[in-house]
C-alpha cells in the first residue's frame, strides 16, 4: 500500500512521487507500468465509472484536489478487493468529517511566460463555458434532426446503407449546412493568468442527543495555455526516413475544473454510525488550433482551423454504515451502497482545411510579410 496526502494540487502531481506508478498524459495513473486494462479507480472504496468512452481507467485530473483527503494505491490483491483486481487499484478518499467547527478558504493564481499577457486564440462559444457546460450554442440544429434523424446525409441517388433512406437534393443539403453554427474564424485576445479558489465549511452538532457531523466544500480552477510547434511529415526512402513537409502549429487551450462535496455522518451510539457522501466534479477543455504549411500532395499551401470543446462530468454518492461487533473480539461490519455516473460530450467539433494559390498565401511563420 502507498498513501499520499493531498495539498492544493492535482492528485496526479502527488502520485508522481509514489514508487511503481506511471502518469500517462498528465491524467491517467498506471500501476507497475501496466496499461489501463489492469488498473482501476475507486472513490471511497467503491468502483466508479469513467467519462472516457475508450478507456477503463478514470482520469484523476477530473477530481478537484480541494475536495480530497488522500489517495491510497494498492498493488497487491487482498480479500476486500473486487474479483476484477488486476495490476492495482487507486482509491481516492474524500475529506472526512470535522470534530469541531471548520472554515477554510484559499485563493491562488499563476503566471505563464508563454501565455499570460501574450496573444491567445479563442472563438465565440457559449455563455456557460466558464462552468464547463455548453449552453446549447454547440447543439445539433433541430433542422438536421427533423430532416435526417439518424440517417447519413448523402446526395439524391445514393441510399444510406444502414437506414435505407434515400439521399437529399442539393437544396435540402444547402439548407442543413446553413443551419449549423456560423462561427468559423478565431479571435486573438490576451492570455489571462490562471487562478483557483476553494472553500470548506464543517461542524459537529447534537441532534436527538447524538452527534451529527457535516462538511461542505467547493473548489474551482481556470487555466489557459498556448503552445507553438512544428508538425513534420516523413517519407520512407531506400534506407531511412526523410522529412518532407513542415506544418507550423499554434494552439490555445483553456481548462475548467470545479467540484462540490457534501458529507454527513450521524452517530447512533458508540458502536453504530450512518454516513452519506456525495460529490460532483465537472471539467472542460476548449481548444482553438490552426496550422499552415505546404501541402505534400500538390505542393500548394494549406491552412487548417479546428475548434474543439470537450466537457466531462462525474457524480458519485454513497450511503454507508459502520458497526462495531464487540462479541467478535473487536470485529467490525461495514455496509455500503454506492452509485456513480460519468458522462463525456464533444459537441460541434469544427475543422476545415483551405488550399491557397502561392501568391495569396502568407505563412504564419513569416508574419512580417
Amino acid at each position: 500500500l502507498a498513501k499520499a496526502a493531498l495539498a492544493e494540487a492535482y492528485p496526479t502531481m502527488v502520485l508522481q512521487r509514489v514508487t511503481g506508478l506511471s502518469i500517462v498524459g498528465g491524467r491517467y495513473v498506471y500501476v507497475r507500468g501496466l496499461g489501463e486494462r489492469y488498473s482501476s479507480t475507486q472513490l471511497n472504496g467503491a468502483t466508479i465509472g469513467t467519462p472516457e468512452p475508450n478507456k477503463r481507467v478514470v482520469p484523476l485530473d477530473i477530481f478537484a484536489a480541494g475536495l480530497l483527503d488522500n489517495v491510497v494505491v494498492q498493488k497487491t490483491y487482498t480479500p476486500d478487493q473486487p474479483g476484477e483486481f488486476g495490476g492495482g487499484v487507486v482509491n481516492v478518499s474524500t475529506r472526512d468529517f470535522p470534530g469541531k467547527r471548520l472554515w477554510e478558504t484559499s485563493l491562488s493564481s499563476g503566471y505563464s511566460s508563454r501565455t499570460t499577457g501574450k496573444d491567445y486564440f479563442t472563438y465565440d462559444g457559449g455563455k456557460r463555458d466558464f462552468l464547463g457546460f455548453d449552453d446549447g450554442t454547440r447543439d445539433l440544429p433541430s433542422l438536421i434532426s427533423d430532416l435526417a434523424a439518424n440517417s447519413k446525409v448523402v446526395l439524391r441517388g445514393y441510399v444510406d446503407s444502414i437506414s435505407g433512406r434515400p439521399g437529399f437534393d442539393r437544396a435540402e443539403i444547402t439548407e442543413m449546412g446553413r443551419a449549423f453554427n456560423k462561427t468559423w474564424t478565431r479571435r486573438t485576445t490576451t492570455g489571462a493568468p490562471a487562478y483557483s479558489f476553494s472553500g470548506s465549511y464543517g461542524n459537529e452538532v447534537k441532534v436527538l442527543d447524538r452527534a451529527l457531523g457535516y462538511l461542505g466544500s467547493i473548489s474551482y480552477s481556470n487555466s489557459a495555455r498556448t503552445t507553438e510547434g512544428v508538425r513534420r511529415r516523413f517519407v520512407r526512402t531506400s534506407d531511412s526516413l526523410a522529412a518532407e513537409t513542415d506544418y507550423v502549429v499554434k494552439s490555445s487551450e483553456s481548462s475548467i475544473l470545479w467540484g462540490a462535496l457534501g458529507n454527513a455522518s450521524f452517530r447512533l451510539n458508540d458502536y453504530n454510525t450512518l454516513s452519506l457522501r456525495t460529490m460532483y466534479n465537472r471539467s472542460a477543455d476548449d481548444q482553438t488550433r490552426y496550422y499552415e504549411g505546404d501541402n505534400q500532395d500538390g505542393g500548394k499551401p494549406i491552412h487548417n482551423e479546428r475548434f474543439q470543446y470537450v466537457e466531462r462530468g462525474l457524480f458519485a454518492g454513497s450511503v454507508a454504515s459502520n458497526h462495531f461487533l464487540g462479541f467478535l473480539n473487536g470485529g467490525s461490519l461495514d455496509l455500503r451502497f454506492s452509485y456513480s455516473r460519468a458522462n463525456r460530450s464533444e459537441p460541434d467539433r469544427r475543422e476545415y482545411t483551405e488550399e491557397f494559390e502561392a501568391e495569396r498565401y502568407s505563412p504564419i511563420y513569416n508574419e512580417d510579410e
